[in-house]
């Protein structure tokens, strides 16, 4: 009986991979991991897909082994030739059964020398905030010098034949996802080494909104009359102004005077017009078009905030509002009112600085 000592290189480290093993007269014997399957009367023992012995009754005749990540996808199998031969014997001969080897070195079996490859996905945010995270799950592709590519998924730590590979990560089907690293790196395999290859991405997200004429017409009427009353209760605890710098309060069945109030708009006094903006973002946020979750920036203290805290914002500036000093705070109110605006419009995309599973999920062919 010979002893065949096969190295699957490119598979993951406790990943069930099956394993076809085709000798004389090539019947096949399938492996998973870890089970012994008899077949045709030869015998193979599936140690570790890494120190993959197989044993065989073949007296030297030329073997062909595959691995399968799928067994239904042949894209995923790759597959090596060999004959049967003693490992670490020298010129001298190997060494039998109880017994040394020649000049050439002792005899038995020699581990063969792998190096280590750690691939790991980062999340590319603020750290300050623990947006600098490891992402789990995302695919990437391992290419050896001959061509054979290989599947995987972060965290990736296995063990390969010295060499040159190509290591590249696949593009999420989601389009709010962004690189801030190269996508494939280059890498050289050390024996007894270990290489790093870390990727980085961040994603955006969409607050979604409506504009100020929506919540004037039929249906951002029909919207609020669904709960009226607790609309302008929820606006009536802002501290909004009107046209004269004033605070505005809204009588809990009035729509009409809603209506005539955000219609009037103006930017003088700029704390009028930051009012309308804000009461516009609420009455989205109550009604499911706005997401208040999602990161718009950083407040006045260079905090990131999200939509809920720029609400907080907007409504301390106008709880400072003096209208015997209209101006004192109208470069403030106008940056505010800005950023508002461009929520309630609907259409830009915010860097996240930390992520959020549900508003940024990544997904794959």
């Amino acid at each position: 009986m010979e002893e065949v000592h096969v190295v699957a290189p490119h598979a993951p480290a406790n990943t069930p991979f099956f394993v076809k093993l085709y000798g004389p007269p090539m019947a096949s014997i399938d492996l998973g991991l870890p089970q012994i399957r008899p077949y045709g009367g030869e015998c193979a023992r599936l140690v570790d897909i890494f120190g993959d012995v197989f044993q065989t009754m073949n007296n030297g005749g030329v073997f062909k082994v595959e691995v399968c990540g799928d067994l239904n996808k042949p894209k995923s199998c790759f597959s090596q030739n060999f004959k049967v031969k003693e490992w670490g014997g020298g010129e001298g001969g190997a060494g039998g059964a109880g017994g040394a080897g020649g000049e050439g070195g002792a005899g038995g079996h020699e581990e063969p020398l792998l190096g280590k490859l750690h691939v790991i996905k980062s999340y590319a945010g603020d750290p300050s905030i623990g947006g600098d995270v490891e992402l789990s799950g995302w695919h990437v592709d391992l290419e050896a010098s001959d061509g054979t590519v290989v599947p995987l998924e972060t965290p990736v730590e296995i063990d390969l034949l010295p060499g040159t590979y190509t290591v590249t990560e696949r593009r999420a089907k989601e389009s709010n996802w962004y690189n801030s690293t190269e996508t494939f790196k280059v890498v050289e395999i050390t024996a007894g080494a270990t290489t790093e290859v870390e990727f980085r991405n961040y994603c955006t997200r969409k607050p979604g909104g409506h504009t100020m004429g929506w919540w004037q017409n039929k249906n951002g009427e029909a919207d609020m009359r669904t709960d009226l009353a607790g609309d302008l209760d929820a606006l009536n605890a802002l501290n909004l102004k009107n046209g004269q710098g004033n605070d505005q309060d809204f009588a809990l069945n009035d729509y009409a005077g809603f209506k005539a109030w955000i219609k009037g708009a103006k930017a003088n006094p700029m704390a009028y017009m930051l009012s309308t903006q804000l009461a516009t973002m609420v009455l989205a946020t109550r009604h499911g078009y706005t997401d208040p979750s999602v990161y718009v920036g950083k407040d006045e203290t260079g905090t990131w905030i999200q939509g809920d805290g720029l609400v907080a914002w907007a409504d301390r500036l106008l709880y400072a509002f003096d209208k015997n000093r209209p101006d004192a705070n109208k470069s403030a109110e106008g940056k505010v009112k800005d950023l508002i605006d461009e929520i309630n419009n609907g259409a830009k995309s915010y860097l996240q600085p930390v992520h959020d599973p549900d508003g940024c999920p990544y997904t794959f062919d």
